[in-house]
């Protein structure tokens, strides 16, 4: 039994270096295999990437220009002067409806609440939201835009 296993170990110890080459070369296939994938992964991401760059680009692009032709002027006094007003006008307007609202509200919550719960009833987070709209619109724009260097 041990010379046959002697024996048959003979004849197959030569293939084992040749079994061993098989494993790692299938091995080193499966590293570049994975290696590839990756560096796939990292070409589309790269390519994402730049993607969101032209866009953003683009974006700012468009926005400089928007602002560009903000800043042109007529030559007329008027004209000028009534292309300044539409933003604020155009808020004044919206105010005076909003309050013209809140006091519908106010004469129709006052007939059956008292004073203070109608007032706490009036000023609720919807309001909240839309002055703090408001103030960061009207305020943080004219900060971003002395900090940008623009007014």
């Amino acid at each position: 039994m041990i010379t046959l296993f002697g024996a048959l170990l003979g004849f197959l110890a030569p293939l084992l270096p040749e079994v061993f080459k098989l494993l790692t070369a299938r091995a080193d296939r499966a590293h570049e295999v994975a290696m590839a994938r990756m560096q796939m992964d990292l070409v589309m991401a790269g390519h994402h990437t730049r993607m969101a760059e032209i866009g953003a680009m683009a974006d700012m692009a468009g926005d400089q220009t928007a602002f560009a032709a903000s800043l042109r002027r007529s030559g007329v006094r008027w004209i000028d002067g009534a292309n300044g007003l539409v933003r604020p006008a155009l808020t004044f307007c919206f105010f005076v409806l909003y309050a013209a609202v809140k006091a519908a509200q106010f004469a129709t919550i006052a007939e059956t609440a008292g004073m203070a719960a109608t007032v706490m009833e009036l000023w609720g987070d919807e309001d909240r939201a839309i002055w703090a709209a408001i103030v960061c619109f009207w305020f943080g724009q004219r900060s971003f835009n002395r900090s940008m260097g623009r007014a």
